[in-house]
């Protein structure tokens, strides 16, 4: 690409999605290293590459224009976010590359008038069923070259990783997902912050507490439990991956004095003030030797 064309495209790219992009690689790569350092914690580990995807069919209509032009043509599903030193990171996976194939999977998507997850999807499908098999080989179109690239298989604590525009602060699990908000993220002040907010949603899935709940009933006290117990073993999932658990509870110190959301006051979770007290408690553990980390596999 010439030095012109390269200018056109960055001048034409559009700083919002660049922002949210930038965003997601930080909690990708946040989130693989919690869920790839902690695989003595999840006995149902499985290989996870390190990153997310997502196509131009899942835009809504107005917006199609401004995120072709941001990060390339074309309808199919496309790399979001590699995490640092993920397997897709080591294969040569870039962001904005376009998913042609993944095994014998081949990718792609017509748009439809309406918005759609589809692709992306599909290509996390078939990123699964590929690595589960092996090291896993993936075509992308770079530009206007095509390669070949091998993922290596390496095992992590299991949940898939998605960031969501809104302007709302909230974080979830659902069993095998684990949403974050991008206002819940820019309410963070470090990565070892950031690594509370998904360590603690990571729990919720290695714990299975949403099964758990479905079979017990979501009864306040019930949902209570279960939230003490994500934040214990968020804050020993945060020392094994290499992050200050005590950065837990300076978080939240510090955003348990904001503003109540209903959540925060309706019995289904610890006062802030315990919260805080309960976080500093599991970290001093750690600290002292009382909690024995186990040994990666």
């Amino acid at each position: 690409m010439s030095i012109f064309l390269y200018l056109a495209a960055a001048l034409s790219a559009d700083p919002g999605f660049l922002a949210l992009q930038a965003m997601d690689n930080r909690v990708m790569t946040i989130g693989y290293r919690l869920a790839s350092r902690n695989v003595a914690h999840c006995p149902n580990a499985v290989p996870n590459s390190g990153v997310s995807f997502h196509s131009l069919g899942q835009y809504g209509p107005e917006e199609r224009s401004r995120v072709a032009r941001t990060f390339g043509q074309g309808a199919g599903p496309r790399v979001m976010a590699v995490a640092k030193n993920s397997p897709a990171e080591k294969a040569g996976l870039l962001p904005n590359d376009l998913i042609l194939a993944a095994g014998d999977a081949r990718l792609g998507e017509a748009l439809t008038p309406k918005p759609t997850m589809d692709a992306v999807l599909r290509v996390r499908k078939a990123f699964a069923a590929g690595l589960a098999q092996g090291p896993l080989s993936v075509r992308v179109k770079r530009g206007s070259a095509e390669k070949e690239l091998m993922i290596p298989r390496h095992p992590a604590c299991p949940s898939t990783i998605e960031l969501f525009p809104s302007s709302k602060r909230e974080a979830a699990a659902d069993g095998n997902m684990l949403q974050i908000s991008s206002a819940m993220v820019e309410q963070t002040q470090s990565d070892d912050e950031l690594a509370f907010i998904l360590a603690h949603e990571m729990a919720h899935n290695i714990l299975q507490h949403p099964a758990r709940l479905d079979r017990i009933g979501r009864k306040k006290a019930n949902i209570l439990a279960t939230e003490i117990e994500a934040d214990k073993l968020a804050v020993r999932l945060m020392a094994d991956a290499g992050y200050d658990p005590f950065a837990a509870a300076r978080f939240w110190a510090r955003y348990g004095r904001g503003p109540k959301h209903g959540i925060l006051s309706d019995g289904t979770h610890m006062r802030s003030k315990d919260r805080v007290e309960l976080l500093l408690t599991e970290a001093g553990k750690i600290e002292a030797g009382k909690i024995v980390r186990p040994t990666a596999q």
